[in-house]
């Protein structure tokens, strides 16, 4: 196939181009200018690629990109996707994470309808009712302005699928890490802070909320799920998650037994990490894409923060 994937320079993005080149598709990927200085490692990581000059807020470099493409299926990872950020870039978070989606969603219509279109939503979008688990019947409730765009880039989705009859889905995806993960997220920061005190290269890891419980799971299992999103005869809306839920607490004490050193020597709770407010527990119901699609995921806590500990630990040395 012949493959356009937005967020091409993230976390996810590279994961998924690494794996459509892998299986034989044209990969093409929306590079905006402020990551232009990731091209020439994406094009030595990523043997094969085509990469566009593009944004999610120029509707003019969107139209180019599809035309340059010519995509049977268009994946959209791009946007600002930090939850913790939307507190202070809220207009940013509207503009690229809302309307942005609306935008591709707008030039898919007008080139060709039989394109087929992923959108990567969030269990941001949850939160208000507190209902758990989260299934794709959960309303959303978000309590951020990264979650807020992200459902209405969400419900846009679903208004394209049944007003112009386009092959759009959402995945609705729990956290979810991998080495390519940005050590801004709290996961992230753990292992390889936790690592560079093992290392002995730091002395303390300042963390704000670790109460909070979430679903993590590993990139490169989500990434293949959006491929059988993708290729399913039907589109339609699918929660991706482990089905299990454990706190920021446990991940900090994981990891650091990983290493042999006691938390509480080196975890200080930092109040300016503190987000107004807070989701507490985020546990997705994966039983639809099971059902539907097969997939489940095999990689779950305890291993992803081995794995994480492991890499990073290799990493410093």
């Amino acid at each position: 196939m012949r493959v356009l994937i937005t967020g091409i320079s993230g976390q996810a993005g590279g994961i998924l181009a690494g794996q459509c080149l892998n299986r034989g598709d044209q990969v093409y990927g929306l590079l905006r200018w402020v990551s232009a200085n990731k091209r020439a490692a994406l094009e030595k990581g990523h043997e094969g690629i085509i990469l566009i000059d593009g944004d999610l807020q120029d509707q003019a470099s969107l139209d180019r990109a599809l035309a340059i493409s010519n995509p049977d299926v268009v994946y959209n990872l791009g946007a600002l996707a930090s939850s913790g950020q939307s507190w202070n870039q809220p207009m940013a978070m509207a503009e690229i994470n809302a309307v942005g989606p609306l935008k591709l969603l707008e030039a898919i219509k007008n080139f060709n309808r039989g394109i087929r279109f992923v959108q990567a939503s969030t269990s941001e979008q949850y939160g208000r009712l507190n209902e758990q688990p989260q299934s794709e019947k959960t309303p959303f409730g978000s309590l951020n302005i990264y979650g807020v765009a992200k459902t209405f880039a969400h419900q846009a989705t679903i208004n394209y699928r049944d007003s112009y009859g386009i092959h759009a889905s959402t995945a609705l995806m729990h956290n979810y890490v991998s080495f390519k993960r940005n050590p801004y997220f709290v996961d992230r920061k753990i292992t390889l802070t936790v690592a560079r005190i093992a290392k002995g290269l730091d002395s303390e890891l300042r963390l704000g909320n670790t109460d909070a419980s979430r679903d993590w799971g590993w990139c490169e299992e989500y990434m293949q799920a959006w491929q059988l999103i993708a290729t399913h005869d039907e589109p339609g809306d699918y929660v991706i998650a482990t089905g299990e839920t454990h706190t920021v607490q446990e991940f900090v004490e994981r990891a650091f037994t990983a290493v042999g050193l006691d938390h509480e020597q080196y975890v200080r709770h930092d109040p300016s990490l503190l987000r107004p407010t807070d989701i507490q527990v985020l546990r997705g119901d994966p039983s639809f894409i099971k059902k539907e699609l097969g997939w489940e995921a095999k990689i779950k806590f305890d291993r992803i923060v081995e794995i994480m500990m492991g890499h990073d630990l290799e990493l410093l040395s």
